[in-house]
Order: structure tokens, then C-alpha cells, then sequence
């Protein structure tokens, strides 16, 4: 006899939200969840400000459209959540009757009929939202673990799933309204769970809203390794539904990540830098310039290396060359740095110690901490583990890192995935595989960043002025005491 799959079955809607339309939002809503309910799903996850719309331009605009504990739609959805037995999370402009403040949450509803959290949006919308705290608890449990909830733009901020992931949660719900425009979300929430190793579910809508078309947007579901169960539009109200695979009743994931953390090697991710106008002088970086970036997938012979000193014989700019890991000669590149400004890095084989040339001279470095100053450039140089770890990148980026340099052996299809979500802790990236090669700027506003991969000849390449990667606009708003906390003080 065949044993049975274990599966949790869950739902995600998907519906054409009407901007300021309460009534009909919340008699869509309702009759979708009812609906997913009947269907079996144990978990049902709505999308951001569901009941009202969301392009709203102040308080007294919203404010007809606040619920609280004891509105008739929030008492209806407890009434469903108790009736079918599941966990609902609906997003809505909460207010308190006590106090006049409205913020963007999510309801969490548990199979009792009972509000088991009210989780409020942290990177709130600054014309009529309060904004949540970045310690408030935003996990609660399932009989088959740990579920997380974030709000749209709370998913961007890899430091915000990071706590999450660190207050257990094995699966993170995120409620959107996020147009494929721009940085897709899609991209965000995918290397949200590789870099976690857990479950991500989004829920995005459709339809127009106030100022936004989202007719386009994708809701997804993704597992621990990034891979899609959904990825789904649709120009009407729909429900996607997916069965993730349980194992002894439980969700699974990995925890490997997570593990091979260094606390103590993140100190910077707490600086704070508003109010500071000019960072570049603040951390006494070198001018802003042009530089050229190339990454290369192949350690160079000795006609190689000629042939790349012809094509890159130029004194418009300060040039960066990028090898994977291997065995080099550094007695040629030595040449090759007299001649001309080069800074040529690469990681040694024997050693397994990072090594760059510039001016004829070979530097080692003995940590990964350690930076240099070539031209207009800061530079890091981090280890291939460590492309997991936002943290330590925005470590990287609030020293006044301009570039991180990645050299190593192999990539897969993670890494190379994660070396572009890097650039969101905004500095540029250039990495080095002999399987792969990438250079990576940093978003500008909402823009997606602009990458080099590996070309037909073995490399990647981008010439950019590094008044890119000084625009280094943080958020600030993280639980610090639990991102740096130690195992020993744990």
C-alpha cells in the first residue's frame, strides 16, 4: 500500500479590488474566503488593504474606511475562520477606538474565530499611516509551525524577513498591492526565501487601483529553495491554490543558513545615517568617479592576460579585473599594475585567502572585513557564504562600501540568483566564478538594478561612476537586539 502524502492545502486571493468601494470590497472578500473555506484550505491569505483600496492620499481621505476589533466585516471573518476551521490573514486600515492613530495591517484570524495577531505594516505609507514597530511580534502558531506576516513593502527589507526567520517562523505570509513595474516583487520574495531557507506566500491583486494598475501583478508561492508552486495573474478576482508537502505533520524547510550566522560580524547594520546630507565626506570616502568592472569566469594565461591589457588600455578610468579562485600569476598581473591603474583581484588557491594587485604590489587579506581604496572606489570583499547574509552586505554598505568583490570556485543557481538581490543593501556587486560572472549596480528609486552576467567570452563588464553607490538611503527600522544577538546570549 502506497503511504499518502502529507499536504497543508492553502489559499491565496487574488482578487480586483475597487478603490474606496468598502461595501463591495468586503462583499468580494467575503464571498471569495467562504468560498476558498468550502475548498479545504487551512490557511487563506488576502491581499494588502483589501477592503478599501490603497492609493489614498491622507487621513481624512481613509479615515471612512478604518475598521477595528469590533467592526461587522471583522466580526464576519472571525465567524468564517471559526466556521471552516483555518487561519485567515486580511489586510485593512486598522484605527483604535482609543487612540487616533490608523495603521496598514494584517488581521490574523485563527480556526476558533479568535484574532490571534494584528500584525502592523513597519514601512508604512507616509501620508496617513502610523508606523508599526520593528519589534512588535509578527509570527504565531500553527500545528504545523511557525507562520510569519509581513505587508508588501516590509518584504523588500531583507533585514525584516531576516527577524522574521529568526523568530521561528518556517513559512512567511506577505499581503501586497505591488505592480510588476520597477524591481519586480516576484524577484523580492523569491530570494527572501533562499536566503531564509523557507516558505514565501504572497498575495497580490488585480485591477486598478487609484493611482496604481495592478492588472498585471503576480501572487506566488514559493518553498525553501525558490522554487514556484504559483506564480499567477489575472485581469479578474481569482483564487490560486496550492498543497504544500508536510513531513511528520510539520512544514518543512532547512535551518542551514540560519546556523551558519555570525552575529558579531554585523556591528555597522545599526548606524544610523538621517540627518546626514553628505555620507561621502561623513565617512571619508575617496571622490566619486568613473570606474570599469570586469569579472571574468576563467583564471588568464600569459596571452590571455595580454590580450585583455590591449582591449582594456584606456586612461579614461580606474579598471577593476575579477578572477575566480585558482592558481594565478601574480608575477605577470604585478606587470600588468605597473603599467597601467589596475587593480586586479582574486582569491588563492593554496591559501584560500583573498589577494589583490594594484601599483605592483600584492596585497593578502587576512578577514573578510578588510577594505581597500582603489580610485573613486571603497571596496569589501566578502566570502561566497556569506552572499546568504544580507546582513553582512549592509555591514559592507555602511562602512561607505561602493563594491563588493566576490571570488571564488563554483557557483549555483542560488548564488547567482542572491548576488543581484545583494545590491538592494546598496552597493554594487562583482563576483567571480569559473562557472559565472557578474557585475551588479545597485537600484536607483524604484528602478531595477543594472546587471553584466557572463557573456560568450568569459566575462562581465560595467562602467559606472560611483556617485551610483553613494546614494545610500537605509531604512532604519529593525529589531537590532535580535539581528546581533549572539548564541551566548541567546
Amino acid at each position: 500500500m502506497q503511504e499518502k502524502t502529507e499536504k497543508l492545502k492553502i489559499a491565496i486571493i487574488h482578487p480586483e479590488i475597487k478603490y474606496s468601494a468598502f461595501k463591495d470590497n468586503c462583499d468580494s472578500l467575503t464571498a471569495m474566503n467562504i468560498e476558498a473555506g468550502r475548498n479545504g484550505a487551512k490557511i487563506i491569505l488576502n491581499t494588502e488593504m483589501g477592503l478599501s483600496g490603497y492609493s489614498f492620499q491622507s487621513r481624512e481621505e481613509l479615515r471612512g474606511y478604518t475598521v477595528d476589533e469590533n467592526s461587522e466585516i471583522i466580526k464576519k471573518f472571525s465567524r468564517i475562520s471559526a466556521e471552516y476551521g483555518n487561519y485567515i490573514v486580511l489586510g485593512a486600515a486598522y484605527r483604535s477606538a482609543q487612540i487616533e492613530l490608523i495603521y496598514n495591517s494584517s488581521f490574523v484570524f485563527g480556526p476558533s474565530g479568535e484574532i490571534i495577531l494584528r500584525y502592523n505594516k513597519v514601512n508604512s505609507e507616509s501620508k496617513w499611516a502610523a508606523r508599526g514597530s520593528a519589534v512588535q511580534n509578527n509570527v504565531f502558531d500553527t500545528p504545523w509551525g511557525k507562520v510569519g506576516v509581513l505587508i508588501c513593502a516590509d518584504s523588500y527589507f531583507a533585514l525584516l524577513n531576516r527577524a522574521t526567520a529568526l523568530r521561528g517562523a518556517q513559512m512567511i505570509l506577505v499581503s501586497a498591492n505591488w505592480p510588476n513595474v520597477g524591481i519586480d516583487p516576484v524577484d523580492v520574495w523569491k530570494g527572501r526565501a533562499l536566503e531564509n531557507e523557507l516558505w514565501v506566500l504572497a498575495a497580490n491583486r488585480t485591477g486598478k487601483d487609484n493611482t496604481m494598475d495592478l492588472s498585471e501583478a503576480h501572487s506566488c508561492v514559493l518553498d525553501y529553495d525558490g522554487n514556484f508552486l504559483i506564480k499567477e495573474r489575472s485581469k479578474e478576482s481569482k483564487i490560486f491554490y496550492a498543497d504544500i508537502p508536510l513531513e511528520n505533520g510539520k512544514i518543512i524547510n532547512r535551518s542551514d543558513i540560519l546556523k551558519s550566522r555570525r552575529p558579531s560580524e554585523y556591528g555597522n547594520i545599526y548606524l544610523d545615517f538621517r540627518g546626514i546630507e553628505d555620507i561621502a565626506s561623513h565617512l571619508s570616502l575617496p571622490a566619486h568617479g568613473d570606474i570599469k568592472v570586469r569579472s571574468c569566469s576563467f583564471i588568464p594565461d600569459r596571452k590571455t592576460i595580454k590580450k585583455i591589457d590591449e582591449e582594456l588600455n584606456t586612461k579614461e578610468s580606474e579598471v577593476i579585473l575579477v578572477f575566480p579562485e585558482g592558481v594565478h600569476q601574480t608575477n605577470e598581473y604585478l606587470k600588468l599594475s605597473e603599467k597601467h591603474k589596475y587593480m586586479i583581484c582574486f582569491r588563492d588557491f593554496r591559501s584560500g585567502l583573498m589577494q589583490y594587485i594594484t601599483d605592483g604590489r600584492l596585497v593578502t587579506l587576512e578577514s573578510s572585513d578588510e577594505t581597500a581604496v582603489f580610485g573613486p572606489a571603497k571596496i569589501s570583499f566578502p566570502e561566497k557564504n556569506e552572499i546568504f547574509h544580507p546582513e553582512r552586505f549592509l555591514h559592507h554598505s555602511k562602512k561607505g562600501c561602493d563594491l563588493c568583490i566576490i571570488s571564488s570556485d563554483k557557483s549555483d543557481e542560488r548564488i547567482r540568483f542572491l548576488l543581484k538581490i545583494r545590491t538592494i543593501e546598496r552597493a554594487a556587486v562583482a563576483a567571480a566564478f569559473n562557472d559565472h560572472s557578474i557585475v551588479c549596480l545597485p537600484p536607483r528609486g524604484h528602478e531595477r538594478w543594472l546587471e553584466s552576467a557572463d557573456k560568450n567570452n568569459g566575462y562581465s563588464e560595467l562602467v559606472f561612476n560611483t556617485s551610483v553607490s553613494r546614494e545610500k538611503r537605509f531604512y532604519h527600522d529593525f529589531d537590532y537586539e535580535l539581528l546581533l544577538a549572539t548564541e551566548k546570549n541567546n
